[in-house]
């Protein structure tokens, strides 16, 4: 493995700043309305004494990771039990079919074709599904049956909720 270049270097601290930067946050914009991302990085630049590409990358970086929101006319710091709001739709649809049976309990989501469904990126897939794990719809197995990926987990399915309904219907939890 070769060693980072300058500019490589510069742009992992710019990254580790900003990060730490955005963690005294509390979630909620960063920096509100007519800003945009342009003038987000400006602005965080200046404050952190970075290169404004260098912070606008890391913007972009943790908006990828699900830290941040970045959106035309704002930043917003996202709190760890938040979703993403471009995750949305994808996690509403996932749980929907996993419910309705569609996905069936241990089978292999396939990411690949719902990133291209929603027009995501595979890093924007995982970082949807990242968060459906901790509500029990998925669970992410690096040893899975079809190899590493989300498998479709008994919370999210139909059969988790049948057994919930009778389970309460008998009193017990």
């Amino acid at each position: 493995m070769s060693p980072l270049t300058r500019s490589q270097r510069e742009e992992a601290r710019a990254l580790a700043v900003v990060r730490l930067h955005v963690a005294g946050y509390s979630p909620g914009p960063l920096i509100e309305a007519a800003a945009g991302l342009q003038r987000t990085a400006r602005t965080l630049a200046a404050t952190l004494k970075l290169p404004v590409a260098h912070v606008s990358a890391a913007l972009t970086a943790l908006d990828t990771l699900g830290v941040v929101a970045v959106r035309w006319r704002s930043v917003q710091v996202l709190g760890p039990d938040q979703p993403h709001p471009a995750d949305v739709a994808l996690q509403d649809t996932i749980r929907a079919r996993a419910r309705s049976g569609y996905y069936r309990l241990g089978s292999a989501l396939p990411t690949g074709f719902l990133g291209e469904e929603f027009a995501m990126t595979s890093l924007e897939v995982a970082r949807a599904c990242r968060y459906l794990t901790g509500d029990g719809t998925l669970t992410r197995d690096p040893h899975g049956p079809y190899g590493p990926g989300f498998y479709v987990t008994l919370a999210g399915t139909r059969a988790y909720w049948l057994n919930a309904l009778r389970a309460g219907r008998r009193g017990t939890a």
